[in-house]
């Protein structure tokens, strides 16, 4: 049950992948779920959206709790509430640190690959951050063996190369324009990975 209401909300994130600084949504029900264990002041202030004054009690609670299982839940917890703002590094940071913890959580391992898609959709018109990314979450999702998660970051996978064979798409169209043959077939069969025509492909 836990884990269907986790990929309940990775979900809700991963399609809407909108929220504000000021207004971090989350489905009650959801929220007691995933946060019923976690340490009540990052709690509170993840759900006022104060993830600065989250993070300070996530480090009183490393100093003063002993409790490994408490940590874990309070680094996942903060980790869902960095991605939900979009601050990519911190949710990589408290990923890492609850997979300590739990370094076999297949929930865990899907949120790497989730935070590292996220951070490339932010540089989707750079195709040499995004072949970097996609290689890491080539990485990431090797470590997913979970089926439904396993769905999620293909997706994901997919999505980040589609990315790359737009913008070698754009490129040959302006080589084209520019009766620069050569450079423009060139970057034309860069668009084919996945077997996709690139003629076939719409930007969004």
């Amino acid at each position: 049950m836990f884990k269907q209401i986790v990929l309940s909300l990775l979900l809700i994130i991963f399609i809407s992948s909108c929220t504000t600084n000021k207004n971090i949504q989350t489905n009650s029900n959801i929220t007691k779920a995933v946060f019923d264990r976690s340490d009540k002041k990052i709690y509170e202030n993840i759900q006022k959206a104060n993830l600065d004054a989250a993070d300070d009690a996530y480090i009183d609670l490393k100093t003063s709790s002993e409790d490994k299982q408490l940590i874990a839940d309070a680094a996942t917890n903060l980790a869902i509430a960095h991605i939900a703002k979009g601050e990519n590094i911190l949710a990589n940071f408290y990923i890492q640190e609850a997979l300590q913890y739990n370094p076999s959580s297949e929930m865990l391992r899907f949120l790497l690959a989730k935070n590292q898609f996220l951070a490339a959709a932010k540089s989707s018109n750079e195709t040499t951050y995004l072949q970097k990314a996609l290689d890491a979450l080539k990485t990431n999702r090797s470590l997913v063996s979970d089926y439904d998660y396993g769905i999620l970051a293909d997706s994901m996978l997919t999505r980040v190369q589609l990315s790359i064979a737009l913008n070698n798409q754009d490129v040959s169209r302006l080589y084209q324009r520019l009766n620069k043959v050569d450079a423009s077939t060139f970057y034309k069969e860069k668009a084919t990975i996945l077997g996709i025509d690139s003629s076939e492909i719409v930007r969004p």
